[in-house]
């Protein structure tokens, strides 16, 4: 392939990328607030976590111990 070809190829990609941008559709696009994009990014952690941890401690063998009440 030659730097012509190359060039061609370049040129023929960067119009196919700026015909995928239109204009009435970024107007739609959702923008959330700040305060939003914390409070999804702290639900996405605490949901990873919690699937983390139900993934470990199901592949455990041993038993949960079992609380004992104490007669006095």
């Amino acid at each position: 392939m030659t730097s012509v070809d190359r060039q061609a190829l370049l040129e023929h990609l960067a119009d196919g990328f700026g015909r995928l941008e239109v204009a009435s559709l970024d107007r739609q696009r959702f923008v959330p607030s700040e305060s939003k994009v914390e409070d999804m990014s702290t639900r996405a952690i605490g949901a990873k976590l919690e699937k983390a941890l139900d993934r470990r401690l199901s592949k455990q063998d041993a038993l949960a111990p079992v609380a004992v009440e104490k007669k006095c």
